[in-house]
């Protein structure tokens, strides 16, 4: 048996219907050079040299070169994303003659190798005049799985045919930001219920963060030029470490980023601006620990990795010591339903002991000011410092890691 291959892109099959030569096999190779953007339809006759058939069904073939690949154009490498931002690319062209773009693949990762994106999008059309497509990222089917962290996008186009062409090489990234909620309490200026603010209300609250010096070393001129607000309690320093494994090893080199804060009478932690909501502009990539320094009370730090919930990372230290790294060990119990920061620690090296007092509140004892022993943080150094604060903690000590 032997067979001829028919050929046409006529459905009709009434023009220009092209014939192979006999062929031996069951495959054939059509030589030349087909057009593009086009459908082609095909039949087999069979032959014994006696009798012939045609096969009983016609089928078709498209001759299809994939489209230009798009290129992402918005935003920039890098670039602070929110959920009302955008992703943009240019629309593009299929080098076929007639073809057309169909939709286009839109993969967004934190995994630059693309296997398991958390945004897969497919099907996105566009207006056929429009030069770019714009996509809103609240817009994207998965987004509320996106965390603090940097994420690569990529995007593909698929023409008429159903080809599609490569993905944009997937270098494009951003890094993703979500709301920040912290709240934290200082022992020395709690009233009960919430903070005094006598150091900005006395005029004695720096402009200037006061963490330039160790044992903070925190090298940054935050600076507020006016206090935004009288709700103002004092300057802390946030920390971020991120480690693979538990609080136990987030030690100092795990840090990836410090910013001093304001704090306010509630406890909570602001920006500059007095903005209560801030963001970080740092990438989560492994388990996150938040740490808060102040300059006369107790470090502490998270128990657990932050993880975001309904778009926000809420830490509220006020409420329970199990939030807190080590417990009461270096936290306090304030009353109230409240827990708060640990004073009386005078030097900031981590330990509240009769160091505090006699090289301390001994030498300060009678003296006005910004003052790290000033325990209860009124403005002045006296005895309600050292008998109400310093020891009552006396033996306290920080959880941190190091």
């Amino acid at each position: 048996v032997s067979y001829f291959f028919y050929y046409t892109d006529d459905s009709t099959w009434t023009s220009n219907v092209i014939t192979s030569n006999e062929i031996a096999n069951t495959a054939y190779t059509i030589p030349g050079t087909l057009t593009g953007g086009k459908w082609y339809w095909w039949k087999v006759k069979a032959t014994d040299g006696y009798l012939t058939r045609f096969s009983s069904q016609t089928w078709r073939f498209a001759v299809s070169l994939p489209p230009i690949v798009p290129v992402p154009i918005v935003p920039s490498n890098g670039s602070l994303l929110h959920e009302t931002d955008f992703l943009v690319w240019l629309t593009t062209t299929d080098p076929d003659e007639g073809d057309y773009i169909s939709h286009y693949h839109l993969q967004v990762d934190d995994d630059p190798a693309f296997g398991s994106p958390e945004i897969d999008l497919n099907g996105i059309t566009a207006d056929g005049k429009a030069s770019s497509i714009s996509m809103q990222i609240s817009d994207l089917p998965g987004y509320t799985n996106l965390i603090n962290k940097n994420y690569y996008w990529r995007v593909s186009a698929t023409d008429g045919f159903g080809v599609e062409s490569d993905f944009s090489d997937g270098t494009n990234y951003f890094l993703y930001q979500l709301e920040i909620n912290f709240k934290v309490l200082l022992e020395g200026p709690f009233n009960g219920a919430d903070m005094d603010n006598t150091l900005l209300s006395e005029g004695l609250l720096p402009h200037f963060q006061p963490y330039n010096t160790p044992p903070w070393n925190y090298q940054s001129n935050d600076y507020v030029a006016n206090f935004p607000g009288n709700d103002i309690v004092d300057w802390v320093l946030l920390e971020l470490r991120s480690t693979t494994g538990d609080a136990s090893t987030a030690t100092p080199d795990k840090t990836i980023f410090r910013k001093a804060m304001l704090l306010l009478t509630d406890g909570s932690l602001t920006g500059t601006d007095g903005t209560s909501v801030f963001e970080l502009p740092v990438s989560f990539d492994d388990n996150t620990f938040v740490i808060i320094y102040h300059r006369n009370h107790l470090e502490v730090m998270t128990t657990n990795p932050i993880e975001p919930v309904d778009g926000t990372y809420n830490i509220d230290f006020t409420v329970s010591d199990s939030f807190v790294y080590g417990g009461l060990t270096g936290y306090k119990n304030l009353g109230n339903g409240k827990y708060g920061m640990a004073s009386g620690d005078s030097d900031a090296n981590g330990i509240i002991d009769i160091t505090d007092k006699d090289a301390g509140w001994v030498q300060k004892a009678g003296t006005t000011g910004y003052l790290p022993e000033d325990f209860n943080m009124d403005g002045q150094v006296d005895n309600p410092d050292k008998n109400d604060k310093l020891v009552e903690n006396i033996g306290k000590y920080s959880q941190i890691p190091d």
